[in-house]
């Protein structure tokens, strides 16, 4: 199943939180709405997050019952549902006999536990030939996403974290393909991102940066 076709599932009872991952099929069966109608609205919201960042439809179930729900925007997204960040109070609770199986496994597939980290033992990374260039933006494996400034030499850059705006001199940095062991890279499977061997932080104010003096130190010699 592709991750945004995953649906993020939290029910508080009376102040328990308990969350789940459902297809939608699933999740129609679970707030077992028998007004076509009542149905119809509630799916209509539930739509209406395919394109929004974090906000979650509600629906109440009984008196002190409310289902709180969302589709999936992406893997960060899903970490940070598993990991509570959504959550009301820090007593929550992963359900997974509750989840939908093609939700669980979807999990396995990109090797990130129920507690919504990344298990690297359990991943493959396989490095990718790629030319940095300025102005091109890239993803790490730490859940930022980054602006190439300069390119001091094919794999020495100087990046802007595009969230912070901070500084840093990336140094040995590369690109992989990372998707987990024993299993055939797929679409599905597989996320891309680049690291580095080294970061030096620069701060953040760009106007102070002397790309000539980093480019004399970590460039590729002219």
């Amino acid at each position: 199943m592709d991750l945004k076709d995953m649906i993020l599932v939290t029910e508080n009872d009376r102040g328990t939180e308990t969350n789940m991952l459902m297809t939608l099929d699933d999740y129609k069966s679970f707030i077992a709405v028998d007004d076509m109608s009542e149905l119809a609205d509630n799916l209509l919201q539930l739509g209406r997050t395919l394109g929004e960042a974090d906000n979650f439809t509600e629906y109440y179930r009984a008196a002190n019952v409310t289902v709180s729900a969302r589709f999936c925007l992406d893997d960060i997204q899903l970490g940070h549902f598993l990991q509570g960040f959504y959550n009301d109070s820090k007593e929550f609770r992963f359900d997974k006999e509750a989840s939908s199986y093609e939700c669980v496994a979807k999990l396995k597939e990109i090797g990130m536990t129920d507690k919504g980290w990344v298990d690297d033992f359990n991943l493959h990374y396989e490095s990718v030939d790629r030319l940095f260039e300025r102005g091109q933006t890239f993803h790490n494996f730490n859940d930022h996403d980054y602006m190439v400034l300069e390119a001091l030499s094919p794999r020495n850059l100087v990046v802007m974290d595009m969230k912070s705006g901070s500084l840093t001199i990336a140094l040995g940095a590369t690109e992989y393909k990372r998707y987990p062991k024993d299993e055939k890279p797929t679409k599905d499977n597989t996320t891309i991102g680049v690291s580095w061997e080294h970061g030096i932080y620069l701060g953040s104010t760009l106007s102070t940066t002397n790309f000539k003096a980093y480019k004399r130190e970590y460039g590729t010699p002219e």
